[in-house]
């Protein structure tokens, strides 16, 4: 879901309104939607399928893969794929992927969507005639497109060689982050605020950014556009694994970012992000918003051991 920034900044002060009767009410604010570090998130239902299974020598048995899944973060996915991984020596699973779409967290839905999925499947007959058990693991996957939006107010001081005699609104300081609402967080970021000039004729400078990225969930980063490949047999290129696309804007003014998009590195990359506008060495400092857009692609996954045993 999108947010103009002035909309963003206006819920987030929501969380302390009180009803008319004075009892508090559950408004449900900009931070409290963009929190937490998941995704997709896929539970194998009790008994589906059950731990242990049976198969014949000469026929199978029937069973249902029930899957419940949970869109956990604040970005929507549209037409995600989830698919069944499997053993085809042991296990047959009819039409084993398809394509899920989920709303993600937002104030009309504040728990997330979540929907049920279920796979005809059937174990194998034994063919090996020493064999009496077989071990094997079922495993959901699903792969997706996602987004993470971080908000934050940063500080603007154009005046660095402390000229202005006035009492400074704010100072720039780096932010620490633990996550909003997605697998993939900016977790902190740097300000510098860069001059045009030198010595003592600074006339302006550049607000710049350094922004940390780190995969915070469970699962497999790629770029929007491979992640189709992580759930199908499809050839993924190395060099589209562990890819993140980013866009900053300051003041709802577009920044530059480098490098576009970024490796993560044992999961954790950073970009520095520039204004293109200086600022005034005479402007006195103030407050602004600071808005980071993170896109990539996602695989989550879950997995379940089943035991499957011959049947006399």
């Amino acid at each position: 879901m999108k947010w103009p920034a002035f909309a963003i900044l206006a819920l987030m002060t929501l969380a302390g309104c009180k009803s008319g009767d004075g009892s508090p009410s559950l408004p449900v604010s900009y931070s409290a939607i963009h929190s937490g570090t998941e995704g997709i998130k896929i539970e194998f239902l009790p008994n589906g399928p059950p731990e242990n299974l049976q198969a014949g020598e000469e026929a199978g048995v029937d069973y249902k893969i029930s899957l419940k899944i949970s869109n956990k973060g604040a970005a929507d996915v549209d037409s995600g794929l989830l698919a069944i991984i499997y053993n085809p020596d042991y296990i047959r699973v009819e039409d084993a992927s398809r394509e899920v779409s989920l709303l993600g967290r937002g104030p009309a839905n504040p728990p997330g969507t979540v929907i049920f999925e279920f796979f005809s499947s059937q174990t194998l007959p034994f063919t090996e005639v020493q064999s009496k058990k077989r071990e094997t693991k079922i495993t959901a996957v699903a792969c997706y497109r996602y987004s993470t939006e971080s908000l934050s107010d940063t500080c603007i001081d154009a005046d660095l060689l402390n000229i202005n005699m006035k009492q400074k609104a704010c100072v720039p300081k780096s932010l620490a982050f633990s996550g909003q609402g997605a697998p993939v967080a900016v977790v902190k970021i740097e300000p510098e605020m860069l001059p045009d000039g030198s010595g003592s004729s600074i006339t302006a400078v550049r607000p710049q950014y350094t922004v940390h990225i780190k995969n915070v969930g469970l699962g497999q980063v790629v770029s929007g556009e491979a992640v189709q490949a992580l759930c199908t047999e499809a050839i993924l290129e190395p060099r589209a694994l562990n890819m993140v696309g980013i866009t900053a804007s300051l003041s709802e003014k577009g920044l530059d970012c480098s490098p576009n998009p970024v490796r993560l590195e044992s999961g954790e990359g950073k970009v520095r992000c520039i204004a293109s506008e200086a600022v005034p060495a005479s402007t006195p400092s103030y407050n602004t918003p600071l808005l980071v857009k993170l896109s990539y692609g996602y695989m989550s996954s879950e997995s379940k051991k089943v035991t499957i045993t011959k049947t006399e």
